[in-house]
């Protein structure tokens, strides 16, 4: 529940079942310069850095990237390029459409229309400073359909300060689990030795994949992992009816009778690697993807239209479709005690300013590609 803004938060002892060290992912979400270091291009991030996903329909070709190629400009006016970029957390390579880079990317001061920064050098803490717009400039390639790489010159994105938007779902897409299979894995000494797919949670049961995708990664409270069998707790789908009104599919393992058919989910995948039960020290990949893993007949699964990722903290009567259900959060803090600066925004308090979570059900479509058209695949030895 959430804690009065004037009450204090009571410390809880980590303990892991297995009763080894609880691992440094489930005690904080900063990243230190070790794991980083195999995957960065240019110099390494100052210390305290901010790390920005920038996510893209179209994959990424690794070769092209080049932090120059970005311009972030922020409500001071001021614009820069990031000292470097990566491709983790999405290690994997069918993982390529969300780069991240580290920098200044703001404070945390809640804006409030009055309390925009005129500079952020120096990093003021008694005004608001955030980026309001990322632009490629250079030619970051995309692989694009039918294998074609484009460049990503002149795209742009301008939108809200992420701290009071938190993280939102941006794709959602639906195919046949064993035609995504040949993307599973990462190069050696990166993420997820064993497998943490569909086919490696639940078996040959396992049949389509439904993979969500979001901006500003997800926590269940800032710092936490989200665990396989966590579905009914933070998502629901939405499917065709026999009579054409929607369905909830709200449970794991319950047989959804549909439009042309049954199916169920099985539970999530591309968290971590699979375990017999799951406690508070498990650790996933914090990475931009989730994937829903569904059992059934195949024109039953296509009847799902949409995804969503509900918030009873922000429910109001006309939002009761979130009730029962828990936000997730941008990684970076506890995120479960209310602050009253950000009350109005739905922020939670960290010992520097809030955390923010979903909005009230964050909702997207879903695209069908059961047939696999909008699968893309490149061999960069090709190039040779």
């Amino acid at each position: 529940a959430n804690a009065p803004a004037s009450s204090v938060e009571e410390a809880v002892l980590l303990e892991c079942a297995d009763g080894s060290e609880p691992p440094a992912s489930a005690l904080t979400s900063a990243v230190g310069p070790i794991p980083g270091l195999a995957v960065l291009w240019g110099a390494m991030p100052p210390p305290a850095s901010d790390g920005a996903p920038m996510c893209f329909s179209y994959p990424v070709l690794p070769s092209s990237v080049d932090p120059s190629f970005i311009k972030v400009t922020f409500n001071t006016g001021e614009t820069e390029s990031p000292p470097d970029i990566s491709i983790a957390p999405n290690d994997e390579f069918n993982e390529r459409s969300c780069l991240v880079f580290f920098m200044d990317m703001g404070n945390r001061v809640v804006p409030d229309g009055t309390n925009d920064c005129s500079s952020k050098a120096g990093r003021p803490t008694d005004c608001a400073y955030y980026p309001v717009q990322m632009e490629i400039t250079g030619d970051l390639m995309l692989v694009g359909p039918g294998n074609k790489l484009v460049s990503a010159k002149g795209l742009s994105f301008r939108g809200p300060n992420p701290y009071v938007r938190g993280p939102g779902l941006i794709g959602a897409k639906l195919n046949r689990l064993q035609d995504t299979l040949a993307g599973e894995g990462a190069p050696i000494g990166f993420c997820c030795p064993g497998g943490n797919d569909g086919r490696a949670l639940y078996g040959d049961t396992a049949e389509f994949r439904l993979r969500i995708f979001y901006s500003g990664g997800y926590s269940v409270n800032g710092v936490s992992a989200t665990k396989p069998n966590e579905f009914d707790r933070f998502f629901k789908l939405l499917a065709y009816g026999e009579d054409g009104g929607d369905i909830e599919i709200v449970q794991v393992g319950v047989e959804y009778r549909v439009r042309e058919g049954t199916f169920r989910v099985l539970g999530m995948a591309d968290l971590g690697q699979p375990q017999s039960s799951y406690d508070a020290c498990y650790v996933e990949d914090y990475d931009n993807y989730i994937d829903f893993i569904l059992a059934g007949d195949e024109a039953a699964v296509a009847s799902i239209h949409t995804v969503l990722q509900p918030n009873e903290d922000q429910c109001v009567a006309e939002h009761t479709e979130c009730s029962g259900y828990r936000p997730m959060y941008n990684p970076g803090g506890p995120g479960n005690v209310k602050n009253l600066a950000a009350q109005a925004l739905g922020g939670y308090a960290t010992p520097g300013g809030y955390v923010a979570p979903s909005p009230a059900s964050d909702r997207i479509a879903v695209f069908n590609d059961l047939e696999g058209k909008r699968l893309v695949s490149f061999d960069c030895a090709s190039l040779i």
